[in-house]
């Protein structure tokens, strides 16, 4: 066993900042400590090891939640969490390989939160990259964040944050040249990576190119400043119609890419060459997710053209993990008017798809807790109840995800109960245990239950889970009184042996019939 000293000197530290000096500590803490046993402090360790990191998780969870940024702040305000237990649960990764940081960014987070969080996280928290290479600064690029943000960014990951490839190559400012309408953004972007950023070039040997509708005046000038008349030319010599199809996208040239696609359809069809096998409508409905609401008309009416074009060919094509265009769709905040031109064009069958992870565009749609007329439009055109009792790779169903969800999800679940209701009354012959008692936990659990009643699929359940509990409790009762109208019926049979001497025959049979009457409208109440 170790000594007790170690393990006091564990107790201690497990609270302690980066840097600080358990000798700063007040001494009441070393001095309980001591005096305890050693197997006193080793049982108080391990407890407090797994309370520990039960709470981290729940504490990852709420931090990587979508749509709850309150209780994110909370969190980060919350001076009973030391900044060690909240500088890990910041740096941790979600299923989908984000931090809290990237999901702060594309919800469009106070600049106030995503300042804290950068000071707790460091230097190491903006540098972290997601599954595709991208660090906080490329999602800010192509979110459109505020330039407050990038500000904040850069204070603390440095010059060196800028100059981060991702895995097709690209650095934050060649997206930032792309999809940021902030003239003032770039520029500063620009003047923050030095000539060093503004000359790199991605695997397409492009350096960050700057869209010719902003290429006016002062951003001119900047670029000019920083870059030389070597960037000037090496940006000059890059034409549009040079660019592949899938560059005029990630390079938000949309006017360019539609005149392109007049020409010559099959464009549509190139994957971007890389393992991941992406073309270019799905690199579209990627950006879309992303893209700041000022870009987003422009690239909906262009996804829309594409997939009419393209047609079924193009929308079920698959990239590496086996994602349809739906998919994307369906993750990417998609409005109903695109989920409406990919189904068409690809017909009912594309709901059922199921990606490497076994989820469907549906369980995909849940997961990011699409719009109510996107779940609807979903579960409404799928081919029978298919998509609804599809399993996933956690075995969970479409439902089961909101179910679980952090997030209050109570209109969503709404939305899809009534359009299954809606696409087959029948559904309690298909509808699993499991989702069943969810299903009725999560109306018990509702604030409004005026909503929650009106719900036919709700009521459905109800009718069905307590009629068979009323009709087992009236056999029991008509048992029960039959069992005391035999008993009774055989005293009251005898009452001229038994009360001869203090009833007339007359009064005895009045009270027998008296007692039969009382027995019937007993029998009726119950039932």
């Amino acid at each position: 066993m170790r000594g007790q000293d170690a393990l006091v000197d564990d107790f201690v530290s497990s609270t302690l900042d980066d840097g600080q000096n358990p000798d700063m500590l007040s001494s009441s803490k070393r001095a309980n400590s001591q005096s305890m046993s050693p197997d006193e402090l080793k049982s108080i360790l391990i407890d407090s090891e797994h309370i520990c990191k039960d709470r981290v998780e729940n504490m990852v969870k709420a931090a990587n939640s979508l749509t709850r940024n309150y209780e994110l702040a909370a969190f980060l305000k919350d001076e009973g969490i030391s900044d060690p237990i909240k500088r890990g649960v910041l740096r941790r990764k979600n299923s989908n390989g984000l931090t809290a940081l990237f999901w702060a960014i594309r919800n469009r987070a106070h600049s106030s939160v995503i300042r804290r969080m950068v000071e707790i996280g460091g230097e190491a928290l903006v540098l972290q990259q997601n599954p595709l290479g991208e660090n906080s600064l490329h999602y800010a690029a192509y979110c459109g964040a505020e330039l407050d943000v990038f500000k904040i960014l850069l204070e603390s990951g440095g010059r060196k944050a800028l100059l981060v490839k991702d895995k097709i190559t690209n650095t934050p400012l060649h997206y930032a040249c792309g999809w940021c309408e902030d003239t003032d953004t770039i520029k500063y972007l620009i003047e923050e990576g030095g000539k060093e950023g503004l000359l790199l070039e991605n695997e397409d040997k492009h350096v960050p190119l700057v869209k010719s509708s902003i290429m006016v005046g002062s951003l001119r000038d900047v670029c000019r400043a920083v870059g030389g008349d070597e960037y000037i030319q090496r940006a000059a010599l890059y034409n549009p119609k040079d660019f592949s199809m899938l560059d005029l996208v990630k390079l938000n040239m949309i006017s360019e890419a539609e005149r392109r696609l007049k020409g010559d359809k099959e464009v549509l069809f190139q994957d971007d060459g890389t393992e991941r096998r992406l073309n270019c409508l799905m690199a579209a409905l990627w950006f879309y997710g992303n893209a700041a609401q000022s870009s987003r008309q422009e690239l909906c009416n262009f996804i829309k053209h594409m997939a009419r074009v393209g047609g079924r060919r193009l929308v079920t094509m698959k990239n590496s993990n086996d994602c349809n265009a739906l998919h994307y769709a369906a993750f990417s905040d998609a409005p109903l008017e695109i989920i409406k031109v990919l189904f068409e064009a690809a017909g009912e069958d594309i709901i059922h798809e199921q990606n490497r992870w076994k989820n469907t565009p549906l369980h995909d749609a849940c997961l990011r807790g699409a719009p109510e007329d996107v779940l609807t439009y979903l579960v409404k055109n799928q081919k029978g109840t298919k998509a609804l009792l599809t399993l996933n790779k956690g075995g969970n169903t479409p439902l089961d995800i909101l179910f679980q969800a952090e997030a209050d999800y109570d209109s969503r679940i709404d939305a899809i109960q009534r359009a299954w209701y809606e696409k087959d009354k029948n559904f309690l012959l298909t509808l699993s245990d499991d989702l069943l008692t969810e299903s009725l936990l999560w109306a018990s659990r509702a604030v409004d239950a005026t909503h929650v009643t009106s719900n036919k699929f709700i009521r459905t359940l109800l009718d069905h889970f307590f009629t068979g509990g009323r009709f087992g409790g009236v056999m029991m009762g008509d048992l029960y009184v039959q069992v005391i109208v035999v008993t009774v019926l055989s005293n009251l049979t005898s009452c001229n042996a038994l009360y001869a001497d203090v009833y007339t025959p007359g009064e005895c049979e009045n009270l027998k019939w008296g007692g039969i009457v009382l027995l019937i409208c007993c029998l009726y109440l119950i039932a």
